[in-house]
């Protein structure tokens, strides 16, 4: 396990640390919750309090003005009503004098002609004294008069001070037929009316027309000097339709609140509360979520501290047991510990004990059985941990000759070596899996394989890092894929390179088209690849006639495969062509597939048709030669007959002449032996005469010492060369039954050689040639010992004659080897002159020599062939050494069909 940088700690200070960080997550969250939630919500409360007060103020003004708008649009309509009928305009006059006299709103009524002069007007109580001097005047200046006269509706004006009643007042002007009614209403009256209806403690209500200046304010001295608050960010927000809670700064006094501004007049009105009441609510909140938290804090701390120490004591004992199940000490003790849960967690760590257990004994058990699948473990660097069995297979290495080592003294070489460490740091470093790759190893037979690999990292019980690689031998699919590809190329080869015409075609809606051809059928039909490919099998009239061809591939579809048949084709040259079609069907991957080969029969059938012209005339000539033919050939047959015979003559002579050869020399070897036992018992015999002659003298005790010596040394020499005289006679008889049957037997491969080369011993002492033979002593062969000596009694003696002209000194191996359990290969080789290479390929023919004229027959080797390729069912070949000389290798059976005869050995 990796050091930490801090700890370990017990579990009381664990437990003392995780209550610190729940309680300073709890603070924090608490912290969150007031900062993000409580003291939000308390101040949106607080805004919501303002927009609702600003509401409230701007629905009251607006109750005010809808109310004058209902009013105004009623006045209109009457005065529209009563223009005609004077006696009703003076009844309607009273009416307003009435009306204007009673509302508290209206401080003028204004009834102006077309070009706005006063035509009546009517003021409220106690500013009647102003009427005679305005009737007749010209009110064309007021903004709102031109704007209704503009628009043709009635629109409110802008706060301005009436000229008539010299009152700051708005106007609700309508236009009527013949001019205008206006009505002025009090600001002071709507001030009042707002100030009235919102009289809650601590409240601010301001009013100001569309310019900001105020029109109604807790200070009414604001609204007497005409104050501007258009600066102030609430009052911006408002008239532009948005909503925005702000500070506002009245001569030192600070107010948050937020605006409402009046659609119908354009007015703005504000509402707020003091800073220190819009704050105090949030203090409150803080204040007793702190206490909260501070009481329960201290009450969790003893509870823990309590806790801590009764769950450590605990603890320890499930420690003690996890220490033990560590150390593989899978029956150590859990004694109860009285808690439940802990009790709990010592089940449960008895219960994965025995997990771990079972499950350490099942993988351990599925890496040793895994048939195909190399696991290895290697530390960081690199070095062997584990090998399991199928990993032996896999790497040619058992688990014992692996462990501890590193890859460069197994299969790899040291650079690769070298490259697989330092892919374990970078999986160390990455924690990321290498692989599936594929890659080659050395066994250690030396056999490089092909295996599929994976890498990654497990953890270690230290915390450290184990490295698993998994292998899979891939070898014999990568052979497989090799002969997949060379099949694809041979087959791709074969289809591009034939000489018939060959297309593959897929089937469609219409009938086939192209997907591919060979060069043969575009050099058939005259067109382009890409001419064809894709195109339909018609192309555009190259059959002619398209119901033939639906019809061949209905027959086509029914049968699978059509054979022969016949049809007629037109070149993109206009050629008509004759040509014999095969055709098949076939399914690769889910396509449809017409495999059609056409072969041009258009000059076979003229040919055809010229041949039976000519098979007419010349079933005449032959005829009339059949009866000459007949007498040559009885003829021929007879001079064939005698030539076999001849062979088998000339055969059967080489063959004794090979034995006269062997007789010779085997005489004159025995000459030897013989005459030196000879010598030996004749000299005894003069010894003899002596000795009776010394005898009848007197013998004495040193004649009798040195005549006994000079019999045994006589016995001796005579027994050794008798002995010698005997082995000769022995091989020479062996070798002479052998050669004259065919006799099948078991016999000993180097004794037979040693045999061959005895008898042929005499040859090499008139020659300066050596004769060694090289065979292992434990190849025993069922087969015919007297051909196998006449095949390599000839290839000695062709040696002798042909590669060691003029007395050349040389040497002339005879070297066996088995082949296996079933054949042996046995090597004639010498380094004399060699075969000319223009004679290599008729060295085996009947009667080829190259001493025609001095004793040659050309039969030795052909001999030699029909032996080992007939009765001996091997083979032979011939070629020249590198370092000079020629090499004769027969490869044979040792042992031999038991249904070859020997008729080949007599021919």
């Amino acid at each position: 396990m990796k050091p930490r940088a801090w700890g370990p700690y017990t579990i009381r200070q664990v437990l003392v640390a995780q209550f610190l960080l729940v309680v300073l997550v709890a603070v924090a969250v608490v912290g969150l919750l007031m900062a993000f939630w409580r003291l939000p919500m308390v101040e949106e409360q607080n805004r919501m309090e303002q927009r609702r007060a600003a509401a409230a103020a701007a629905h009251q003004v607006d109750v005010n003005l809808q109310y004058a708008e209902q009013l105004a649009t009623g006045l209109a309509r009457a005065i529209e009503a009563a223009a005609a009928d004077a006696a009703g305009r003076r009844g309607f006059d009273l009416l307003l004098l009435r009306l204007a006299g009673q509302t508290q709103f209206f401080q003028g009524i204004y009834l102006l002609d077309r070009d706005a002069r006063v035509r009546d007007l009517f003021v409220a109580a106690g500013m009647t004294s102003r009427m005679g001097d305005w009737r007749g005047n010209d009110l064309s200046g007021l903004a709102g008069v031109r704007e209704a006269a503009r628009q043709e509706r009635a629109v409110w004006s802008d706060q301005y001070r009436s000229p008539v009643l010299d009152l700051p007042v708005v106007a609700y002007n309508v236009p009527l037929d013949d001019g205008f009614l206006v009505i002025e209403l009090g600001v002071h009256r709507l001030a009042d009316t707002v100030r009235q209806s919102l009289a809650l403690d601590g409240l601010m209500v301001i009013v100001t027309d569309g310019k900001g200046e105020v029109v109604a304010a807790p200070d009414m001295s604001w609204a007497a000097l005409r104050r501007n608050v258009s600066h102030w960010p609430v009052f911006q927000a408002a008239r532009a339709g948005q909503s925005l809670h702000d500070v506002m700064d009245l001569d030192g006094e600070r107010f948050v609140g937020t605006g409402k501004r009046l659609a119908r007049i354009g007015w703005v009105v504000l509402a707020g509360y003091p800073v220190e009441v819009v704050n105090a609510s949030g203090r409150t909140a803080l204040g007793i979520t702190l206490v909260t938290v501070v009481v329960s804090v201290g009450f969790g701390w003893l509870l823990l501290l309590w806790i801590s120490r009764v769950i450590g004591r605990r603890l320890d004992r499930s420690l003690a047991f996890a220490d033990a199940v560590a150390q593989g000490r899978y029956d150590a003790p859990l004694p109860s510990t009285g808690v439940q849960e802990l009790d709990a967690l010592g089940q449960g760590l008895r219960q994965m004990a025995e997990q771990i257990q079972r499950r350490e004994a099942q993988l351990r058990a599925i890496l040793d059985t895994t048939p195909t699948l190399g696991v290895q473990l290697y530390d960081r660097d690199g070095r062997v941990l584990d090998w399991n069995p199928a990993a032996e297979a896999v790497l040619g290495w058992t688990r014992e000759q692996a462990l501890g080592k590193t890859l460069d003294q197994l299969i790899y070489t040291p650079e690769e070596a070298a490259g697989f460490v330092q892919l374990l740091r970078d999986i160390e470093r990455t924690g990321q899996p290498f692989g599936p790759y594929e890659g080659t190893v050395r066994r250690q037979s030396g056999q490089v394989s092909h295996i599929l690999s994976t890498t990654f990292r497990i953890p270690d019980l230290q915390g450290g890092s184990v490295f698993v690689c998994m292998d899979v031998d891939i070898t014999d699919l990568k052979r497989k894929e090799q002969a997949v590809r060379e099949s694809e190329e041979k087959f791709n080869l074969f289809f591009q390179a034939s000489p018939v015409a060959v297309a593959v075609l897929e089937a469609d809606e219409q009938g086939y088209h192209y997907l591919d051809v060979n060069p043969a059928w575009l050099a058939m039909l005259g067109y382009e690849r890409d001419e064809l490919i894709g195109r339909g099998a018609s192309l555009q009239g190259a059959i002619l006639d398209e119901p033939v061809l639906q019809e061949t591939f209905r027959r086509l579809r029914q049968q699978g495969e059509l054979r022969g048949e016949l049809g007629k084709l037109r070149c993109k040259t206009g050629q008509t062509l004759l040509v014999e079609v095969y055709m098949r069907t076939v399914a690769f991957q889910e396509q449809s597939l017409l495999i059609c080969s056409m072969l041009d029969i258009t000059e076979k059938r003229a040919m055809e048709r010229e041949l039976r012209r000519l098979n007419a005339e010349l079933e005449a000539r032959i005829a009339a030669r059949t009866q000459s033919l007949s007498e040559a050939n009885a003829a021929l047959t007879e001079a064939i007959d005698r030539l076999k015979r001849t062979q088998s003559q000339l055969v059967q002579s080489e063959k004794l002449a090979s034995l006269g050869s062997l007789v010779a020399g085997v005489a004159h070897e025995l000459n030897t032996p013989i005459g030196n036992g000879l010598m030996a018992v004749s000299t005894l015999e003069d010894r003899l005469k002596g000795f009776r002659q010394r005898l009848a003298e007197g013998l004495r005790r040193s004649d009798l010492e040195g005549f006994i010596a000079q019999v045994e040394t006589a016995s001796d020499i005579a027994q050794r060369n008798l002995r010698r005289a005997s082995e000769l006679i022995a091989s020479f008889k062996q070798v002479a039954v052998d050669q004259t049957s065919s006799q099948r037997r078991p016999f000993s491969l180097l004794e037979v050689l040693h045999e061959i080369a005895l008898t042929l011993q005499p040859m090499f002492k008139r020659a300066p040639v050596e004769l060694v033979v090289h065979a292992p002593v434990d190849v025993q062969m069922n087969s015919f010992p007297g051909p196998l000596g006449q095949v390599l009694t000839n290839l000695i003696q062709n040696a002798l004659i042909h590669a060691f002209p003029a007395g050349r000194q040389g040497r002339i191996e005879i070297a066996a080897e088995p082949l296996g359990d079933e054949a042996v290969r046995i090597a004639v080789r010498d380094d004399g002159v060699g075969i000319p290479p223009d004679q290599m390929g008729r060295i085996f023919d009947p009667f080829f020599t190259t001493r025609l004229g001095s004793g040659g027959t050309g039969l030795g080797l052909h001999i030699v062939h029909n032996i080992v390729t007939g009765i001996l069912a091997g083979r032979i070949t011939v070629g020249n050494r590198a370092t000079g000389g020629a090499e004769f290798v027969i490869e044979c059976p040792l042992h031999a069909p038991t249904t070859t005869t020997t008729k080949e050995t007599t021919t």
